[in-house]
């Protein structure tokens, strides 16, 4: 037994993990079954930094793998646990909370070749980065993922990993090939392989650019929402970013057709289940599925998309916009993530968002603040491309599909907030 397989360690450890924002497991019952090492990528004297993946199981879900980055120094009270390392006392604790730590991680990946001991990991260079590097710190606003600043530039640690080359990076490095400027840089990003697993190649980290003076697009639009302020220049100039990355999407990426009555069958299940956890869809049943329906005998052309569109996506830079996370839907599997989509379910996860930014105003539900929504939807189409009528039946399909999650969502975590969906479906029978 190695260090890392005592009990005591893998008890702290998962409750470190457990009740980490990042941790897309909560509420499955879930157990730390295994601590597995990689070789460190700093090792010096009094500090060791390791990506360490950890492996969780549950009763009824398939197990998940996630990435920890931890530090290891001479033992000190404290930290997440005790372990031996070379026959000596280490005290564990989160490099992504240890400025020394991080900082010593991110000079280590930006500023030299590093090569795993065992080979259980690799730095892949794309582009040289800008600059030396200062310090390094973490970006509090992540959930799905660990974002470090350094400078000009950003290491984005994937937290739950999957087998198979990492969507982010995968079309960050095609869209920069195909010279598209409103994605960041992509210098470098670093795989490994999952011990034990057959086929565990996978992506711990992306290297890319960090834009400068960036305004996030959720806080940007909501604070115009408060005010109901004209927003239409914005969104149009958004509007226009979507369609610049979906037809470079459509050229590198493989296409396809969906079968139209498969997509709405799969939408009428998503919603019975919705409307188990969220009864109050069930007066609204009949209408959604009236939309589903329209889509019944039909082909959609489908592409690779940005498959989890929202405001949260974008940061308004001096230069323009910029779209960033490419990895789709955080709880989808990544065979699923990979698949051809319709386009226009990006431009509804749009729709839906901007109708979300009401909720900064006091009213949010009021005739003028509906107003205020329609415009700023009508102006992104505007800028992305009106849809013609039949388009306009797929964009609604995957509104409504859209909207029965945010009911379930807000019924579960936000109930004050279940109207905003709620008046969205009311007014799609008025269309």
């Amino acid at each position: 037994m190695t260090e890392w397989d005592s009990p005591e360690v893998r008890d702290r450890l998962w409750v470190h993990i457990s009740t980490a924002r990042w941790f897309s497991g909560k509420g499955r019952d879930g157990t730390l079954a295994r601590l597995l090492p990689l070789a460190p990528v700093v090792d010096e004297d009094n500090l060791s930094v390791v990506p360490v993946i950890a492996l969780v199981c549950y009763p009824q879900f398939p197990q998940e793998y996630y990435q920890l980055l931890l530090a290891l120094r001479p033992a000190t009270p404290g930290g997440l646990a005790q372990i031996h390392r070379h026959g000596q006392p280490v005290t564990v604790t989160d490099a992504t909370t240890d400025e020394e730590a991080l900082t010593a991680w991110a000079r280590t990946i930006l500023e030299r070749d590093p090569q795993a001991a065992d080979g259980s990991w690799q730095l892949h260079r794309l582009g040289n980065t800008p600059g030396p590097v200062p310090t390094a710190t973490r970006f509090a606003g992540e959930q799905s993922n660990t974002s470090i600043i350094v400078g000009t530039t950003i290491i984005k640690m994937f937290r739950r990993l999957e087998a198979g080359d990492n969507l982010d990076i995968t079309i960050h490095r095609s869209l920069n090939d195909a010279h598209v400027s409103s994605v960041a840089k992509l210098y470098g990003y670093i795989s490994a392989h999952i011990p034990g697993e057959q086929d565990g190649h996978t992506d711990l980290a992306m290297v890319i650019e960090r834009f400068p003076q960036p305004q996030d697009g959720w806080e940007l639009i909501t604070s115009q929402a408060a005010d109901l302020a004209d927003v239409t220049h914005l969104v149009a100039d958004l509007g226009r970013c979507l369609k610049t990355i979906h037809c470079a999407l459509e050229q590198t990426f493989a296409t396809a057709e969906l079968d139209g009555t498969q997509i709405a069958d799969a939408m009428v299940r998503r919603l019975d289940a919705a409307t188990a956890a969220a009864p109050a869809l069930q007066p609204y049943r009949n209408l959604i599925i009236s939309r589903y329906d329209k889509l019944r005998g039909r082909h959609l052309a489908a592409q690779q998309v940005h498959g989890d569109f929202h405001l949260g996506q974008t940061l308004l830079t001096p230069d323009g916009w910029r779209v960033i996370d490419f990895e789709g839907e955080p709880l989808k599997p990544l065979t699923e993530r990979r698949l051809p989509d319709s386009r226009w379910r990006d431009v509804a996860g749009m729709m839906r968002s901007l109708s979300y930014a009401t909720s900064a105003h006091p009213q949010p539900t009021a005739p003028e603040t509906l107003a205020w929504a329609r415009r700023a939807r009508e102006a992104f189409l505007d800028g992305y491309g009106q849809p013609n009528n039949a388009e306009r039946d797929v964009l609604a399909a995957y509104e409504a599909d859209k909207a029965g999650y945010e009911v379930v969502y807000e019924t579960l975590n936000r109930p004050t907030w279940v109207d905003i969906p709620l008046t969205a479906i009311r007014v799609m029978g008025q269309n």
